[in-house]
């Protein structure tokens, strides 16, 4: 085990800058002892994969593969193909991939937010010539994904405004949310934008791999058209919010999620970018001497919970890619050396007190008294060290 685990360290990462190459290794080993491998008919995986945690989350998370490609996939695009070519291993007829993929009945669990898109940018970024997979599987995952759009567009827009919507909370990412008060079918901004991106990544791949002109042509065209009624729809001039697609009521927390549109960067015009960074840089509000809470520490929705304003993966990876994607760099910086300052200092756990970095053990909603060290928050660390933590 030992020459296997250096050999992935190697694949995977094999230095970051100092001071942070203490925890290189411990992340490392997390992912490596959290991986799941194709074992010829014992599990259901056929492809590698990254489990969350031990214990209390043994299985395979669809939006966290997503987020370790964009991770890893700087140093092993060979591996982060493997990972998406995996979610597409357990697509339902529908074109839906399923959250939680761990057993026969993966197919009954929640999906989760079309995140692939985004994470097929970052690897076409780091493999532009498809050099490290190969053709048959690269046209798998172009047909994959178009499928998933698909699904959205038929089963996730019960009012056929051209916005899409969650039908329950664990198919947000953010499952005990305070904005989820406005009720359910919810339309969210983020949900959405994650979509116009992988509209524009399907173009792009589907280029690669011989698609019409004219079909990826029409991708970026919806994709446009998506991102116009996102703003419409989902910013009334000052902020971003999500609304009950049947009553019409909007959230009146102060979810982060709910400016995830960020996401799209320079695609939105500059004065809802500025406004948008206005507030999530504010101070004494989201960003904490820890990292980006989940719910404004000032909210009177503020509590030790995953979404309801723990220091949590998602928030810093998006987020800080969000404001890089506006042309920030200096604040992902800011708030991305935050973070991984906080895991090195306080562990690798998936959710941090916004108050104090420590782990949030026995969280309120959850009620997760056993965490263990993350996968997700491993990776993280080791993109941000890399990407931020140069001396």
């Amino acid at each position: 085990y030992q020459e296997e685990f250096d050999a992935f360290c190697e694949e995977v990462c094999p230095s970051i800058p100092e001071p942070w190459e203490e925890m290189r290794r411990k992340a490392l080993w997390i992912i490596f002892g959290l991986m799941v491998e194709p074992d010829g008919g014992e599990t259901i995986f056929k492809h590698s994969m990254i489990k969350m945690l031990h214990g209390t989350f043994e299985h395979v998370s669809g939006w966290q593969q997503a987020m370790h490609v964009i991770c890893l996939s700087d140093h092993d695009p060979k591996l982060c193909w493997t990972i998406l070519r995996g979610l597409f291993d357990y697509q339902d007829a529908n074109g839906r991939i399923a959250d939680i993929i761990m057993d026969a009945n993966w197919a009954r669990n929640a999906l989760k937010p079309p995140i692939q898109g985004l994470a097929l940018h970052w690897l076409l970024d780091n493999d532009p010539k498809l050099e490290a997979v190969s053709m048959e599987d690269a046209k798998h995952i172009y047909q994959g994904l178009v499928r998933w759009s698909e699904y959205f567009f038929r089963c996730r827009d019960l009012n056929r405004d051209g916005i899409m919507e969650n039908a329950g909370a664990m198919e947000t990412g953010w499952e005990d949310a305070p904005y989820f008060n406005v009720g359910f079918p919810l339309a969210s901004p983020d949900m959405n934008a994650y979509l116009a991106i992988q509209l524009e990544a399907q173009a792009r791949l589907g280029r690669l791999v011989g698609e019409e002109e004219a079909v990826c042509a029409d991708f970026e065209a919806q994709s446009k058209a998506l991102i116009q009624r996102i703003i419409t729809n989902c910013w009334d001039g000052e902020k971003w919010s999500a609304y009950n697609s049947e009553t019409g009521k909007r959230s009146n927390t102060n979810t982060i999620s709910l400016m995830g549109a960020l996401i799209l960067g320079k695609r939105l015009p500059d004065e809802i970018i500025e406004k948008t960074i206005r507030r999530l840089m504010e101070k004494d509000k989201y960003l904490t001497p820890y990292g980006f809470a989940s719910e404004a520490v000032d909210s009177p929705y503020f509590n030790h919970a995953f979404a309801q304003g723990s220091i949590i993966p998602p928030a810093q990876l998006i987020f800080c890619l969000a404001l890089e994607a506006c042309g920030r760099f200096d604040m992902a910086r800011e708030a991305g050396l935050r973070y991984i300052l906080n895991l090195k200092e306080n562990g690798l756990f998936h959710t941090h007190n916004a108050l104090t970095g420590k782990p949030e053990r026995g969280m309120v909603a959850l009620d997760e008294k056993f965490l263990f060290w993350s996968a997700w928050s491993s990776s993280i660390y080791l993109f941000m060290a890399k990407r931020y933590g140069t001396t």
